[in-house]
This record gives C-alpha cells, sequence and structure tokens, in this order.
C-alpha cells in the first residue's frame, strides 16, 4: 500500500544484507534492530524486535559451525516514489515495516544497532551501522562497525 491508499509495485534499488558468520559451535541466533536514529520523528523510538533472516521468516536461524546466513536489514527503493524501510519477520512472515516516502530533494543519515544473541548461551554480539541514501538512490552506502 502505498502514499493516498494506492496500491502499486515498488521498484527496489538497494537491499541492505548482512551476513552473519558463526565461528562456535552450531547456534541458534536472535537478530534485532535497535537504537535507530535519522528516520522520521514521526517513527519515535523505532526499532525492529523481529529482525528479518532471508527467506526463514523467522527472527532466529539456525547456524552451523563455521556457517553463514543472511540477515535483511533494509531497502531503498527508487520508483514511484523514493523510500526507505526495515524488514520484519514479525507475525512469522518477511515483510517491510514501517514506510518513509522520501521527497525527491529530502535525503537521510540512518543509524543503527545489530544485535545478535546466541538463544542458548545468550551470548550477545553488537555492531553499528549507518545507510546513506543521497538525492540518487542507486548512490545509498552502507557501513558497518564492531
Amino acid at each position: 500500500m502505498g502514499p493516498n491508499g494506492r496500491i502499486f509495485t515498488v521498484h527496489t534499488e538497494a537491499v541492505v544484507w548482512i551476513w552473519v558468520k558463526n565461528n562456535g559451535p552450531t547456534a541458534t541466533v536472535a537478530a534485532e534492530i535497535r537504537d535507530v536514529a535519522g528516520v522520521p520523528s514521526k517513527w519515535g523510538d523505532y526499532f525492529v524486535a523481529e529482525a528479518a533472516w532471508d527467506q526463514k521468516h523467522s527472527a532466529t536461524t539456525v547456524i552451523p559451525h563455521e556457517g553463514r546466513r543472511k540477515l535483511k536489514v533494509a531497502s531503498v527503493a527508487r520508483a514511484p516514489q523514493r523510500g526507505f524501510w526495515f524488514w520484519t519477520s514479525e507475525g512469522g512472515k518477511e515483510v517491510p515495516g514501517w514506510l518513509w516516502w522520501m521527497g525527491d530533494a529530502e535525503i537521510a543519515d540512518v543509524r543503527l544497532e545489530v544485535v545478535l544473541t546466541n538463544t542458548s548461551t545468550d551470548h550477545v554480539a553488537t555492531c553499528r551501522g549507518r545507510i546513506e541514501i543521497p538525492r540518487e538512490p542507486g548512490d545509498s552506502t552502507f557501513e558497518l562497525t564492531s
């Protein structure tokens, strides 16, 4: 559903993915996105309690020793309107969270924290991310630091 209740197809310019590698024993890993800044103020204290693992439709996934899984974080759209959203797996489905439909001149500098929890040991790993969306969505960048 788009602006003014219209239904349309979104043309995605970029998807932010994070590859998560498990260096320990096989584990079930939960993912959250916290401490989000740089989004519209009407979003309030925004976070994604149940982040989306690629094709898993769940906030948790099993990662074997030395295995890798993709965490689907966010998307940037270019048409029919510039837009941005985080992905969530709430309700057992991989769906977009709140949508930010951006004006032509609007730019974004979104900051976030990715929290990964081994549900068996309660070991937590965090990292900080930054998504910059300039006027041309195809020039968007994502950086991640531990």
